[in-house]
């Protein structure tokens, strides 16, 4: 399972504009957040029977409305 987890988002200028380590917590834009190009940043250590790994993904995703 998920030991702990790290989602930050920037927008294309590199200001952070969410930030969190708990699992069930998630982005939600609201009316203010301008239609554009997010940059994420997803750290997770994953626990399973034979060993502790962290996996970490960058990407994209667009706000469209």
């Amino acid at each position: 399972g998920i030991d702990t987890l790290i989602l930050t988002i920037y927008n294309r200028w590199g200001k952070k504009v969410f930030g969190s380590g708990i699992v069930s917590e998630v982005w939600k834009p609201n009316e203010q957040a301008p239609i554009d190009s997010y940059i994420y940043n997803l750290e997770m250590r994953v626990q399973n029977c034979t060993n502790d790994e962290l996996v970490i993904r960058k990407g994209s995703v667009s706000l469209i409305r």
